[in-house]
């Protein structure tokens, strides 16, 4: 019969095992948010990119808005 501590005295081949399929598997999750952040990176700098060309059209609209008004005043 054994004892509580033989049973808790496992190989540590036994225990390596699992933490090395532990160690793969979170490698690949951390690739995987590398991937996500790149992309999140990717899209904020596009996203400045579409605010600013809105905003220079906004600003054309305007200045074709004070173009009509002159010229209907004419």
């Amino acid at each position: 019969m054994s004892t509580p501590l033989e049973k808790v005295n496992t190989p540590l081949e036994k225990v390596n095992t699992p933490l090395e399929k532990v160690n793969r598997s979170l490698e690949k999750v951390s690739r995987s948010l590398e991937k996500v952040s790149r992309s999140l990176e990717k899209v904020s700098r596009l996203l400045e990119k579409v605010s600013r060309s809105l905003e220079k059209v906004s600003r054309s609209l305007e200045k074709v808005s004070k173009a009509r008004k002159k010229v209907s005043k004419a």
